[in-house]
């Protein structure tokens, strides 16, 4: 397991107890064998019906297909989502709303 630029890691963390998960980044290293080490933007967001692991999981699975992302991390119990990547704040919530989940940017 190695650090990401952003602070995540390289290999998929899964505590199903309290259903808190990264996801494993897609940084490629370049021809250098290092990772890119510019800045990835963070999306926070509140999800209400986000109330267990496995609708965590749901999320997870809906969130990894969207090209751009490069990271997850999930907080069932406080209804929070943050996303790391290249990708807008709108298309993260169309594709909640498509896997059945309401999402606000937070606060």
């Amino acid at each position: 397991m190695r650090a990401t630029p952003w602070g995540g890691f390289h290999k998929t963390v899964d505590l199903p107890m309290t259903g808190r998960w990264t996801l494993s980044s897609r940084d490629e290293p370049d021809q250098s064998g290092r990772t890119p080490s510019r800045r990835i933007p963070m999306l926070q967001f509140t999800v209400p019906g986000m109330t267990c692991g496995g609708c965590a999981n749901a999320i997870r699975k809906a969130l990894v297909a969207v090209p751009g992302i490069k990271g997850i991390q999930a907080d069932p119990p406080n209804r929070r989502l943050a996303v790391k990547g290249d990708v807008g704040a709108d298309l993260i919530i169309r594709t909640l709303a498509d896997a059945g989940y309401d999402a606000a940017p937070a606060a």
